[in-house]
């Protein structure tokens, strides 16, 4: 027992509590267990274990990921963890060893590759030999090693440090364009030598470069819709994409047109479009931005000496800008095309907000450790923010690659939308990780994101608790279904009733990146998003099952409803015999004096009675259960059904036109269930016709495959548009719908079609929208997205690229 002899501790709870301070946990239990000291020291020793645990895990994360780039050994994270639970020292002791391990192979690794390196060197471009040479430096192994494979070019995909930065420091920066658009072409002007060797572009090695001072000059000279379109195709031929002939327009902020051939493969997982808008103006007030969604590059000819702040989507790119871009590299030849395409990005992604860059919603899930780490990396230099040693792998182990945890995290790491710092150091993360206050606002946005999928966030927080801080746990289907159904009682319908389908819900919680899934097997994503989301998980899940509840109650009201109306009309045949039998007994009873004859005819026809009555509880129950039940459907065919019911019921009064894709577009759901939400949207136009003045009514179903962003990524679904030409819905009514809240009811039970429509939607992870006012049909166009039916993917990331 690790005790200070020199200063005796005076009773057992201060012996134990000295243990457990100082990590000896096995002893600790000892002496807690044979002097009985109590729950209180138990649970004290129980947080400490737990607390020494998530060090481990986030020490062997960060180590295992720098001995996977050197190709090093691992070392079993359950040997560590079984280390930790008996003395934290012990796991330190071989945490600091396996360090020293690595950083031996990393020495090594790094001598293979300039080996490699050295021998084609003399044949390659000095940039792209800069360009590796710096990733073996930053001990980026991968990246280099992808460059040696391939081609000498910086163009070959690897992490940031595998595109050196171009010239970043303008000296000039109070001189004006035309001073300095003189010195690129003027035979007259006298520039300094600096500027000829480092800054102006050689037309022997560098013709598009040259070509682009020359459209520049041209642009100064006279600002028009041609000489912008002249510029901004030799923008787009210097960035790698020569394109047709620009389109130009003229505002009241300047001259509106494009640059393309922004996108680079390397940024797969952030949100850069092919192309931006590009105003190009002479000076003036910034312009305004109508759809803040998207950018808009604002290239000012004069800058103003006090820059006035930018509307949210406008970049400012100042003509110094475009100088550094055609430097040259580090050798005498010009920086290469994804040099200049990279270093612009640079320079415009950094004024942009984290949202628009790497949107909470969409985007695919990285399928292995490097490549999660790359997106990280690459994210955090577009942003303009240095990230050295394990930053980037802490980030990782912390979000699991969870767009909304990313999210989350950086905006708190980074202030949000306020001034970055320039650097992201590993002090940070420990100070964010050990904030009360940054947890709780990660937790509440990670577990709001999930709960915007109420299936998704109800086995997602199960599985969160079923891992109680093991990663290594597994679970399957029926472990979820009984840790769900504790939360089930005071009558409340089964968790089986509100989330029926369980396989689909969990295999919609893989496709958002919070489960893993090995054969029938399933687990959270990574033990260090379940440590910092480990807080409150039943106050969430009861949340979430409250409200898959009311779903459901909507559901069965609708459905209890359509029985009843459907029941006896389509069940009657079944029952002729009973009902002449009922009908005869009654006679007889009504028509006869005698008192036996009467009452033997009035038993039979209670029983008779009682013999209808359950049957169509039978009925009732068989129907219930068919409605329910989910299977395959194609909605082209379902769509196609619909049409032909609601014309033949309407003849020479209702036009249904539909239009779908000729390959079939299946979903998993309640064939019925589905059926009534889209019949419901239909009845509902039919209802708002302002009166019998209209002959005809005419109801759009257009049908379509749509990757739609749900639980974090982006989900194949089918969308299907449902347009009439009716008066529109009123503001106030259209504010609900969207927002989720339950309509008020209408006099005879009008307006709970939407509501009903909803649930029903909302029951197979899809969701309604009321878009407005259709432009083809000019009445009111609402949207329902469904997920495609997939079959479940059995493969998941092997343990060693585990995220």
């Amino acid at each position: 027992m690790a005790l200070d002899l020199a200063k005796p501790p005076d009773t057992a709870e201060t012996a134990a509590e000295q243990l457990i301070g100082d990590g000896d946990f096995a002893a600790a239990d000892e002496l807690i267990s044979g002097a009985s000291l109590g729950d209180q020291l138990d649970e004290a020793l129980r947080k400490a274990r737990e607390s020494a645990l998530r060090d481990v895990d986030r020490r062997h994360n960060e180590l295992l990921e720098r001995s996977k780039r050197c190709e090093g050994e691992a070392v079993e994270r359950r040997r560590l963890a079984s280390l930790c639970h008996t003395r934290r020292a012990a796991s330190e002791t071989a945490l600091a060893d396996w360090q020293e391990r690595i950083e031996e192979t990393e020495q090594n690794y790094a001598l293979q590759l300039e080996e490699r390196l050295l021998a084609v060197a003399g044949t390659s471009t000095p940039v792209w030999v800069e360009a590796v040479l710096t990733c073996i430096k930053a001990r980026e192994f991968p990246a280099a090693n992808m460059m040696l494979d391939g081609p000498p070019d910086a163009g070959t995909p690897g992490g940031p440090l595998g595109v050196p930065y171009g010239q970043e420091r303008w000296p000039w920066p109070h001189l004006g364009l035309t001073d300095i658009l003189a010195w690129y072409e003027n035979p007259d002007a006298e520039p300094p030598p600096d500027f000829v060797n480092r800054w102006r572009p050689d037309p022997r090695t560098d013709p598009v470069g040259s070509r682009l001072v020359r459209a520049l000059q041209e642009m100064c000279g006279e600002l028009s819709l041609s000489t912008v379109q002249t510029f901004a195709d030799a923008l787009d031929e210097l960035l790698g994409f020569e394109s047709t002939r620009h389109t130009a327009e003229e505002t009241e902020s300047g001259i509106r047109t494009t640059i393309n051939g922004l996108q680079d493969p390397r940024f797969t997982r952030i949100a850069i479009p092919a192309s931006w808008a590009l105003l190009v103006g002479s000076s003036g007030p910034p312009p305004e931005n109508d759809d803040p969604s998207q950018v808009t590059v604002w290239l000012e000819l004069t800058p103003s000496e006090a820059a006035a702040p930018l509307p949210r989507g406008v970049v400012r790119m100042l003509p110094e800008l475009l100088y550094r871009l055609l430097a040259r590299g580090a050798g005498a030849g010009p920086m290469s095309t994804s040099e200049r395409r990279i270093n612009l990005l640079r320079a415009l992604c950094r004024q942009l907000p984290l949202q628009q860059l790497f949107p909470e919603q969409g985007g695919i899930q990285p399928t292995s450790a490097h490549e999660l780490r790359d997106d990280m990396a690459w994210l955090l230099d577009l942003l303009g923010v240095r990230a050295r040693g394990a930053v980037v792998d802490a980030l990782c182990y912390d979000t699991a690659g969870y767009r909304p945890a990313i999210i989350a995290a950086l905006e708190s790491l980074l202030a949000g939308g306020g001034n970055r710092p320039r650097e992201l150091t590993m002090t940070d993360i420990a100070e964010w990780r050990r904030s009360r206050e940054a947890l709780v606002d990660f937790r509440g946005r990670v577990f709001q994101a999930l709960m915007s999928e109420l299936d998704v966030a109800a086995v997602s927080l199960a599985a969160l608790a079923l891992q109680d801080n093991e990663p290594d746990r597994r679970f399957g289907e029926n472990e979820v279904r009984e840790w769900l159904g504790i939360f089930a009682g005071d009558g409340s319908e089964p968790v089986t009733a509100v989330l029926p389908d369980f396989e689909s819900s969990l295999r919609r919680a893989v496709s958002a990146g919070i489960l893993r899934h090995s054969g029938e097997q399933y687990g959270f994503r990574g033990p260090g998003l379940a440590a910092m989301l480990g807080d409150d998980v039943e106050g969430y899940v009861e949340e979430t099952l409250n409200e898959l509840r009311q779903q459901h109650q909507l559901v069965l009201e609708q459905v209890n409803l359509q029985m009843r109306n459907e029941t006896l009309s389509s069940s009657l045949h079944t029952m002729k015999t009973d009902l002449h039998e009922l009908r005869t007994a009654l006679k007889q009873a009504i028509g006869t004096d005698s008192l036996d004859i009467a009452s033997s005819a009035l038993v039979t026809g209670a029983e008779r009675a009682a013999k209808i009555e359950k049957r169509c509880a039978e009925l009732v129950i068989a129907r219930g259960q068919e409605m329910l039940v989910n299977e395959r459907v194609d909605v082209g065919e379902l769509l196609e059904e619909l049409r032909r019911g609601f014309e033949s019921k309407n003849p020479a009064r209702l036009t249904v036109t539909v239009r779908a894709p000729e390959e079939p577009l299946v979903i998993f759901a309640s064939r019925y269930l589905v059926r009534l939400a889209i019949e419901n949207l239909m009845t509902n136009a039919m209802q708002a016709q302002d009166g019998p003045e209209f002959a005809v009514a005419s109801i759009g179903l257009t049908l379509t495959n749509q990757p739609i962003a749900i639980a974090g990524t982006q989900v194949d679904c089918a969308v299907i548009d449902v347009e009439d030409d009716g008066p529109g819905v009123a503001e106030h009514v259209a504010a609900s719908i969207n927002s989720g809240k339950v309509l008020p009811e209408r006099p005879n039970g009008l307006g709970r079609g939407i509501d009903f429509t909803r649930a029903h939607i909302a029951r197979f992870g899809g969701r309604l929208y009321l878009v407005g006012r259709s432009s083809a049909m000019n009445g009111a166009h609402f949207r329902v997205q469904l997920p495609l039916s997939e079959e479940p993917d059995r493969e998941e990331v092997n343990e060693g690229e585990r995220i």
